[in-house]
């Protein structure tokens, strides 16, 4: 059985470690934080937290939205949460202190927390921008209304049980309706990951890389200056933002409900992970190539990592990753060498439900991987199925030199 036993010490406030505890420029650490309206969003948008709810928003309209919400995501944490955790505790080691990189993560923080339970600091990177969080302070039911109806439908493809591009939900529509409306998406999505998995918001800050990939928290005085002018899409074909790029990179901490803590981190940066904008040289990279070793994930990434144009994050990830859990839409066989990697195969993997030419080989070497292997069951799709619709996961780990 492959145990994962490797312990990863995440010094997440160290200046070395890719943090500046202070902002630059004389700014107060507190003036950073949008906590108030954090707890506001999460009592409105998650269903859950003790935040009084203003006047100016019906509790009416909170609680049809609850109502029709906190079914799917009970359904979510009684059946796909306790299956998963049951089934990667014969694999990861409990006490797995960790990193995790999530590449084209949108706002799944869901799946990472599902994915490393114990995992005390997540990055997850995508093209989508977090959103205004201070909206929550003009809040009206109009709003509350109209936002949460398009809330529910972005978290149908989430908490569905069947994130495919085979099934009725395109996850890419669901992850450009974050970047326009009266909710900031991405972070509503990631309250309603921390409600599901019984986790509160401690603080949210928004922030910059540095060009040494340091983070700079923004303080409400530069958000102020720079909130006049909208942001533009980092894809030409995605949706254009109704909010400031100042608003990109959010840092959430939370902890369990109720409890002091551990106090754990999620950090959503927005960047385009095509080789022209992630290199070696950009502020993104050299940030997470401070964290130094790491554990990653992916799933329903469009086979990208496969392809040309991203040989930048896929090397980072063979240099950093000492375990990686996806569909197949992770890392390809042909790019790891044997001799430094260990794949083991869940569930079953008959080929590639859509087969472009550029992916044929990979596709074949994939298919000889599940093949040679004993199957082990898979209850729930991770990702994307195969072509007959298994669902599938595979596991990557570094060998070590024992």
């Amino acid at each position: 059985m492959l145990i994962i036993s490797t312990v990863m010490m995440v010094a997440g406030c160290v200046p070395g470690n890719g943090v500046t505890v202070r902002a630059t420029g004389g700014i107060d650490p507190a003036d950073t934080d949008f906590i108030k309206e954090a707890r506001l969003l999460f009592r409105i948008a998650a269903c859950a937290g003790m935040e009084p709810v203003p006047e100016r928003i019906s509790t009416e309209i909170i609680n049809q939205h609850c109502a029709e919400l906190e079914p799917a995501m009970k359904k979510y944490a009684g059946e796909y949460v306790d299956s998963m955790k049951t089934l990667l505790a014969g694999y990861l080691s409990a006490k797995l202190l960790t990193t995790v990189i999530y590449p084209f993560g949108g706002g799944d923080l869901l799946s990472a927390l599902t994915t490393y339970p114990d995992a005390t600091e997540f990055y997850t990177l995508s093209l989508e921008l977090a959103g205004d969080i201070r909206r929550m302070d003009v809040l009206d039911d109009e709003q509350a209304y109209t936002g949460l109806k398009s809330l529910r439908d972005m978290c149908e493809n989430l908490i569905s049980l069947r994130n495919s591009p085979t099934g009725t939900v395109n996850t890419n529509e669901t992850l450009k309706a974050t970047q326009r409306g009266n909710f900031p998406g991405l972070i509503a999505l990631a309250f309603i990951a921390l409600a599901i998995h019984g986790q509160e918001p401690v603080s949210l800050r928004y922030f910059e890389l540095e060009e040494n990939g340091n983070i700079h928290y923004l303080g409400a005085d530069e958000i102020a200056a720079r909130q006049g002018t909208l942001a533009t899409p980092l894809l030409k074909e995605w949706t254009s933002p109704d909010f400031s790029a100042v608003f990109s990179n959010y840092e959430l901490r939370f902890k369990p409900r109720g409890e002091a803590g551990p106090i754990r981190i999620h950090r959503h940066i927005a960047v385009n992970l095509a080789n022209p904008y992630f290199d070696p040289d950009s502020p993104v990279y050299r940030h997470l190539k401070k964290k130094g070793s790491v554990a990653a994930m992916t799933k329903g990434a469009l086979y990208l990592l496969w392809r040309d144009g991203f040989t930048n994050i896929r090397n980072y990830l063979i240099d950093q990753i000492d375990f990686m859990i996806s569909d197949s839409t992770g890392l390809s066989p042909l790019h790891l060498p044997p001799s430094l990697f260990h794949y083991t195969a869940i569930g079953r993997f008959e080929g590639l439900f859509d087969v472009q030419d550029p992916f044929i080989p990979h596709n074949a070497a994939l298919i000889e991987v599940f093949k040679h292997q004993p199957y082990r069951p898979l209850p729930y799709r991770y990702g994307y199925p195969d072509k007959a619709n298994n669902p599938h996961m595979i596991f990557v780990q570094r060998r070590t030199s024992e």
